[in-house]
């Protein structure tokens, strides 16, 4: 049964709008870097020709770097998801301990990475042909993202 409106206005009663777009802009930037930073430890497979049918279009239009419009709109979609993560905070937020941010890190990040990561990088595994360490690359990448920036939205909410 879909929800009625009042009840859908009871969910986002409260919300904090303004805390959830910077956390998504936080989630962004942090992001780039580290998929940055990830991107030149693992750039030989990026330049192996016995991957370049792998990469998206919209990464690799050609054999060369990314477009600038691939890494706008990964910062957008980022930003998208840095907020939607911040909506999940917030909701679980009662159940952990955010007076202290390490230890909010620890949950929240486990959290996401058990539910999320985990299936993720064993759906790569199963379904697509790439190294098994650029995979496991991702997925380090993934949880670094997720324990700096619950670190800094911890930091920032400590309430």
């Amino acid at each position: 049964m879909a929800p009625k409106t009042g009840e859908i206005k009871i969910a986002f009663k409260g919300f904090n709008w303004s805390s959830a777009f910077w956390a998504g802009i936080a989630f962004a930037v942090i992001g780039q870097v580290v998929r940055m930073i990830g991107a030149l430890l693992t750039m030989s497979y990026y330049l192996d020709p016995a991957f370049f049918g792998v990469w998206s279009p919209l990464m690799m239009p050609s054999n060369a770097a990314p477009p600038v419009s691939f890494f706008v709109l990964s910062f957008v979609v980022n930003f998208g998801l840095g907020a939607m993560f911040f909506a999940l905070f917030s909701w679980v937020r009662p159940v952990i301990d955010t007076k202290n941010p390490s230890r909010a890190t620890i949950s929240f990040s486990s959290l996401v990475f058990g539910l999320s990561i985990v299936p993720y990088t064993a759906s790569l595994l199963l379904l697509i042909n790439l190294p098994l360490l650029l995979i496991l690359e991702w997925a380090v990448e993934s949880l670094a993202i997720f324990l700096v920036w619950t670190y800094v939205v911890a930091r920032l909410i400590k309430t």
